[in-house]
């Protein structure tokens, strides 16, 4: 199988060359069993040696790509029986357990992902982001809006606060088209100090006309919202931001695995 790859730039007009990005042999294995399970008469599984004679693999790669399949929901495996595929957590999209980046939910429900970046300026941090960043009084909040896309339909909205001290240089307007460019454009990579590592994200429903406005809903349609601290390597609180879902777009699922619940093995 060859290697997959793509060409990304880091920002719409930029023309040079970038590195051609190599698929592991454990993420094309895990690629061909999940074009496989899609196309599966069958639910049960072959034995892993099967598996693994029949793609030309070891049976330890093919191991490691059904334990991760399995973290994921795809498979379910019962001691003695074998490991069985459960194509309705494969065919649900959207899914927030496995993803919470809106570019990848949005292309593997089938759309065309655009993100739209807007510097909406700056201001004075209100009592809660004080608290929450442990800000200094002289300090500046920047404003920045993200419009995702999906095809021609606004999906969701990113309102993003960030402290002004952890900006290299603060990012003007621009459109990333694409995944690829997307994850590439990043401002967080690209306009900060900051390695950020994770978001603790809390999600409620609220009444914001003006969003609503935007996704062409009526004034008081109840939206679903995250509000996400975001978090560096040293664990410390950098950023706010709150996210709000065009419900006609995008249809939020989640997949249990009674496997993580019930069973320990």
């Amino acid at each position: 199988m060859p290697y997959a790859y793509t060409y990304t730039p880091k920002y719409p007009e930029e023309k040079s060359m970038r590195k051609v990005r190599k698929e592991t042999l454990k993420e094309q294995v895990i690629n061909e069993l999940l074009r496989y399970f899609k196309t599966a008469d069958k639910n049960k599984l072959e034995p892993e040696g099967k598996l693994a004679e029949r793609m030309g693999v070891s049976r330890i790669t093919v191991r490691e790509a059904l334990a991760e399949l399995h973290d994921l929901g795809y498979i379910t495996k019962r001691k003695g029986k074998g490991n069985y595929i459960l194509k309705s957590a494969i065919a649900t999209t959207m899914r927030i357990d496995t993803s919470q980046d809106f570019t990848t939910m949005l292309e593997t429900s089938g759309f065309y992902a655009t993100q739209v970046n807007h510097f909406a300026g700056k201001s004075e941090p209100d009592e809660f982001l004080t608290s929450l960043l442990e800000l200094k009084e002289d300090d500046v909040i920047i404003d920045y809006i993200q419009d995702y896309y999906a095809d021609d339909t606004l999906a969701l909205v990113v309102a993003l606060q960030i402290p002004e001290k952890i900006f290299t240089e603060l990012p003007g307007d621009f459109t990333a088209k694409g995944g690829d460019a997307i994850r590439n454009t990043s401002i967080w990579q690209h306009h900060t100090d900051q390695d950020l590592t994770h978001a603790v994200i809390n999600m409620d429903t609220h009444v914001n006309p003006e969003i609503n406005k935007k996704f062409g809903l009526a004034e008081g349609t109840c939206l679903i919202r995250w509000r996400e601290t975001y978090y560096n390597y040293l664990d410390e609180p950098i950023s706010y931001g709150y996210i709000y879902f065009n419900p006609n777009v995008t249809k939020l699922n989640m997949v249990t695995s009674f496997d993580q619940i019930f069973r320990h093995n």
